[in-house]
């Protein structure tokens, strides 16, 4: 074939290339515009203050597929199409009045009679344009399951906090797990026994823990959230620095997945050797509210377990 001919058969299947792609292009073009956001927005606020328990695959798939649209990013192999995927409970209206009034959407997993196991939680935020603000991904702990959910308001947090009740088998003891929204993300501010004392949060192995992952923070990270005036970062530093950590003497996480990092275990006892973080916690305990007083109390007296007779 001469060098004419071939630059004639590339040119040829470029162009057909190119034409195939254009529908592709145009769908997600259409996808993606104002008028397609608008449309799915509309269909979230359809379902605003409705409890979605009971509801099955035909009542949930249009509110699934509007997510899709303002949220393209969940497209991962738990969203699959096939059913059962993470299914929407709640829509609530979240939000500071009087300012715009978002959606806040709570989905949980499907499979959550499994013995041992954990519930899968995420939590989706979209502001009054359709346009996501915060989200979550996480589980409500190793033999710890979902009961119920709810809105609460809790002073000095300006938007609405999430509250999830589970029931415990043969775990933690986890009764009532408190997210906050914080920029992005919502993460731990609290979590209670079931007789309401604050309980700590279980970091030295990974499915044990509730909620999200915490932040990647320096230690002088951390000092500054205890340090600061924003409650909700507050009571988020506290649940960390009160939590269950492993002694930080041997990197074990090269023996299994599961244990909490030497990185992340020496970080929390830098943290709370920290002079102001010392201090901070101290005076929380003698003056703070009941919240941030028993949580500095369990940062102050750290109840770190060894996961190998080695790290002792």
């Amino acid at each position: 074939m001469s060098s004419l001919a071939q630059a004639r058969s590339h040119l040829a299947l470029v162009t057909l290339l190119a034409a195939l792609a254009l529908p592709l292009f145009i769908t997600q073009e259409k996808r993606t515009s104002p008028k397609s956001k608008r449309a799915a927005l509309d269909v979230v606020q359809a379902f605003l203050g409705k409890n979605l328990e009971k509801a099955g695959e035909e009542e949930l798939r249009p509110l699934m597929a509007a997510m899709r649209v303002l949220d393209p990013g969940r497209l991962t192999s738990s969203d699959a199409e096939s059913w059962p995927s993470p299914a929407p409970l709640y829509v609530w209206a979240f939000g500071s009045e009087p300012g715009p009034v978002g959606c806040l959407v709570l989905e949980r997993g499907q499979f959550t009679n499994i013995i041992p196991g954990t519930t899968d939680i995420r939590l989706t935020l979209f502001d009054h344009t359709g346009a996501w603000r915060a989200k979550v991904e996480s589980t409500t702990g190793w033999r710890c399951y979902y009961r119920a959910a709810r809105l609460e308001s809790v002073p000095g947090i300006e938007d609405p906090v999430v509250v999830i009740d589970t029931a415990d088998g043969l775990g933690p003891g986890y009764a009532r797990q408190w997210y906050a929204r914080i920029g992005s993300r919502f993460d731990l501010v609290r979590v209670e026994n079931y007789d309401g004392a604050t309980a700590r949060n279980l970091y030295h192995t990974q499915n044990w823990r509730c909620g999200p992952p915490p932040p990647r923070q320096t230690a002088r990270q951390w000092e500054m959230e205890l340090t600061s005036r924003d409650r909700a970062r507050v009571l988020r530093a506290l649940v960390w620095l009160g939590g269950r950590h492993r002694p930080p003497s041997t990197p074990w996480e090269t023996l299994t997945g599961d244990t909490e990092s030497f990185r992340d275990a020496d970080l929390a006892r830098r943290a709370r050797l920290r002079p102001a973080v010392a201090t901070r916690l101290q005076e929380l305990v003698a003056h703070g509210d009941l919240w941030e007083r028993d949580a500095a109390g369990l940062a102050l007296q750290p109840d770190d377990v060894p996961l190998f007779s080695s790290d002792q």
